[in-house]
């Protein structure tokens, strides 16, 4: 059975969450197990469960969160192994690849492009998410 605290969501307090000490980043729509000890006791992560930044997470949502399809709207199967979401793909990129991506796959300009280069990572990402799921 899952620890009270154990999965975490973004609050109504927040866009992004991230503790470096502990290696824990979130970003709006994920939800994300804290896997460690360290995670859990975290200073950073219980203050913002109590300010509203971050908010618990059930089992069953974190288990629908993480669902990976095993057909596709053909009925046949998918390899896990190497499907990745956007969201995962987004996140192993660097920022220099994710200002890139910005920059080829949307119609912007090199002031939006310059903009988009000075944001955090997570930043990067959740812009780039919400962006793909207007399209």
């Amino acid at each position: 059975m899952a620890k009270k605290g154990k999965y975490v969501k973004i609050g109504e307090k927040a866009f992004s969450f991230s503790d470096h000490r502990v290696g824990f980043n979130l970003v709006k729509g994920q939800i994300k197990e804290l896997k460690t000890l360290e995670q859990r006791r975290s200073t950073k992560v219980k203050k913002a469960l109590q300010g509203g930044h971050l908010a618990i997470a059930s089992q069953a949502e974190f288990d629908r969160f993480n669902k990976v399809p095993t057909t596709d709207t053909t009925g046949q199967d998918i390899d896990d192994d190497v499907e990745l979401t956007l969201l995962e793909k987004l996140e192993e990129m660097t920022k220099a690849d994710l200002t890139k991506h910005y920059e080829d796959n949307y119609e912007v300009d090199e002031d939006e492009v310059e903009a988009f280069g000075k944001l955090k990572k997570a930043e990067m990402v959740e812009e780039l998410t919400e962006l793909a799921e207007e399209e």
